[in-house]
């Protein structure tokens, strides 16, 4: 069973790895390579042959896909982060020993 999770935890991380790379680069594209985000006219501009609408919709997919593999990341992990604050706030023992 634990070397399942181990599985799931090293594709959870990976993928969100990999959806934190998208939502960097597409933030990057829209904020210095795209025109003026107060038009609302997505279509008029292009990046690397992409429009601006194209940009949009990766960022804001890749955003929400983050999200959700965050929530999932923090679920799965929720023992281990109550059992570690536990033991951190834990009276009359010395961290480390």
């Amino acid at each position: 069973m634990l070397d399942v999770m181990r599985k799931v935890n090293y594709v959870l991380d990976m993928l969100m790895l990999v959806l934190f790379i998208i939502l960097s680069v597409t933030s990057v594209v829209k904020y210095w390579f795209l025109g003026d985000p107060l038009t609302g006219n997505f279509h008029v501009y292009s990046y690397l042959g992409i429009t601006k609408y194209t940009w949009s919709m990766l960022h804001d997919v890749s955003g929400m896909l983050l999200l959700i593999t965050i929530t999932i990341h923090i679920i799965l992990h929720l023992k281990w982060m109550y059992l570690t604050t536990k033991s951190f706030f834990r009276k009359g023992k010395k961290h480390g020993k």
